[in-house]
């Protein structure tokens, strides 16, 4: 029987379920993928700011160690900037990205900015190429062997859908919209499951941390300022900095502030810009 002849209704419930059968074969590929890497999690967690990264990437990880960092009372807050307390306080520290963070402090400045800046992105850089050395972020050889099985699924997706609506307007039809949607709704899917940033391996570490370090996690609202242990920074970094108390660590609620009125002043400027530029061609232009 030829699916193309088959009425409307009847054809979307078939591509339906093409579709969802095709996604989970990609999937279960994808997942396939370097998912039988197995990492030492008691030497990965000696850096929390690696599992930062690994979970969100270089903004996580310099948030995470900023918060560290004051809390070690080595980056003070005042006037909406942050400054580092002592120049010397640089060299207290080992790891690259709390001396970049220290450094870029040393002027007083707003948390927002740190994320442009180049020592940092070397710092973070060098988590990104050890995380992928080891397997668990996505490298551009483990892009490459996504490319073909989604492909795959990409025309076998397309391709049901061009013949369909073909036939469909050949015959006078034009209610094709709710093909053409779900379509678009697969194959963004498909792109999901391709540019996922961490590979199975990865995935999984996040996974097994989050069971080592539950209970921690369920006190993290109990934990308090001053540095004594590195606790705050390694629960930040493998749940997120939500599960802090911000009234014990205010600099996470000053830090998201700072990255709103970044964002807003930038917003602005650029509406402003457009407003003018509409209301006055000439002048833009002259």
């Amino acid at each position: 029987m030829n699916p193309f002849t088959l009425p409307g209704p009847v054809f979307l419930l078939f591509y339906a379920i093409l579709g969802v059968v095709l996604l989970l074969l990609l999937h279960r590929y994808l997942s396939s993928l370097h998912a039988d890497l197995h990492v030492d999690m008691t030497a990965f967690a000696k850096d929390p700011y690696k599992i930062a990264y690994l979970r969100g990437g270089q903004s996580e990880a310099i948030h995470v160690a900023t918060v560290s960092l004051q809390d070690r009372g080595l980056l003070q807050w005042g006037n909406g900037e942050l400054q580092t307390v002592r120049p010397d306080a640089v060299h207290s520290v080992t790891r690259p990205i709390e001396k970049a963070i220290l450094s870029f402090y040393l002027t007083s400045t707003a948390p927002a900015t740190s994320l442009n800046n180049a020592a940092l992105k070397v710092a973070c850089d060098t988590y990104k190429r050890e995380l992928g050395h080891a397997g668990l972020l996505a490298t551009a050889d483990v892009y490459s062997q996504r490319v073909l099985p989604f492909l795959l699924v990409l025309v076998s997706l397309v391709g049901v859908t061009w013949g369909k609506v073909h036939i469909a307007l050949s015959h006078g039809h034009r209610n094709v919209g709710f093909l053409i949607i779900l379509t678009l709704l697969f194959v963004l899917i498909a792109v999901g499951f391709t540019g996922r940033r961490t590979t199975p391996a990865g995935q999984q570490l996040l996974i097994n941390l989050r069971g080592l370090f539950s209970l921690l996690k369920q006190r993290a609202k109990k934990l308090r300022s001053g540095g004594e242990t590195n606790e705050v920074a390694l629960v930040a970094a493998v749940f997120g900095l939500g599960v802090l108390s911000t009234n014990e660590f205010p600099l996470i609620a000053k830090m998201r502030q700072s990255a709103d009125s970044s964002s807003s002043s930038s917003c602005s400027s650029s509406s402003s810009c457009g407003s003018s530029c509409g209301g006055g061609c000439g002048g833009c232009g002259s």
